[in-house]
């Protein structure tokens, strides 16, 4: 799938998930050659410096030092898995909600 992808070049990077994929035979690996082409073609989200919101919008929150960087992180993790949408609404409402239920920001 696409988010299995996305969780492929997460964990190993663009080229280095390439290398992985050689190690399919070649009917698995000529499918997901083409899901991970669709997937980087489409600039889908796979690195945090993707997000659509950056660590000062969390400072903007309230949010600062490690439970900053673990909410981008849990942003980054659920865009990648596709139950979040990369939109700067949809990650800061995420945050909110994150951030007050584990009582991270002020």
């Amino acid at each position: 799938t696409d988010a299995d992808v996305r969780r492929g070049l997460a964990a190993y990077g663009a080229d280095g998930w390439r290398d992985y994929l050689r190690m399919f035979p070649p009917s698995a690996r000529a499918a997901l050659e083409q899901t991970t082409q669709i997937v980087l073609n489409r600039g889908d989200c796979w690195r945090l410096d993707q997000l659509a919101i950056d660590g000062r919008s969390l400072a903007a929150l309230g949010l600062r030092g490690a439970a900053l960087g673990e909410t981008l992180r849990a942003l980054c993790r659920s865009v990648i898995d596709g139950t979040l949408p990369n939109t700067p609404d949809a990650l800061r409402q995420a945050a909110k909600k994150r951030a007050e239920s584990q009582h991270l920001a002020p």
